[in-house]
């Protein structure tokens, strides 16, 4: 069995989801199968960092991105093929919520090694930034390439926070700030 469909036989349960929309397509499901593996594996890496506990000599559960990694998962990875087009699919997402009125501050999270998009996220977060809509907060970790677009973004004053504390922190302050701002 390959490690994406183990990945997706240990994630099923939110893969396949009652309450949500079905993922029709077999390379989303795979993604996201890798995502939310990745997801596991920092937060238990954040939680060992925190108590002191060095993972560097452990083996990791999720190599898909390891360095030489091939296929649609590496960091190498060009949006092509089946991974095409996920730039207007996430532009588009990020336009309802800054057109959603019950919906206060934009906080999109990259992960920009394991989804390829396109360098040209960047000039259209910073199109939203300038529509000032409302508050616009990314959030993203990873290697060099993700380090690079962070730049990039930052260079157009959209704040991107690389600890997810830090990033629902700044959100608290300018809801708090709103509140006063108001009186």
């Amino acid at each position: 069995m390959f490690q994406s469909e183990q990945l997706q036989e240990k994630w099923a349960p939110l893969l396949n989801y009652e309450g949500l929309d079905e993922i029709k397509d077999p390379h989303r499901k795979a993604v996201t199968a890798v995502l939310l593996e990745n997801q596991e594996k920092f937060l238990r890496e954040e939680q060992a960092f925190g108590s002191g506990i060095n993972l560097m000599e452990a083996t990791p559960t999720n190599s898909a991105n390891a360095a030489g990694a091939s296929g649609g998962f590496g960091g190498g990875a060009t949006a092509a093929g089946p991974v095409a087009g996920f730039d207007p699919v996430l532009i588009s997402l990020i336009q309802q919520f800054m057109d959603e009125k019950n919906v206060d501050i934009a906080m999109p999270w990259f992960v920009f090694q394991d989804d390829p998009l396109e360098e040209t996220i960047v000039e259209h977060l910073a199109a939203f930034q300038k529509k000032a809509k409302k508050p616009l907060l990314c959030g993203g970790n990873g290697g060099p390439y993700t380090e690079k677009m962070i730049k990039l973004i930052e260079a157009h004053n959209v704040p991107v926070y690389q600890d997810l504390r830090t990033w629902v922190a700044a959100a608290s302050a300018l809801q708090q700030w709103g509140k006063i701002s108001k009186k």
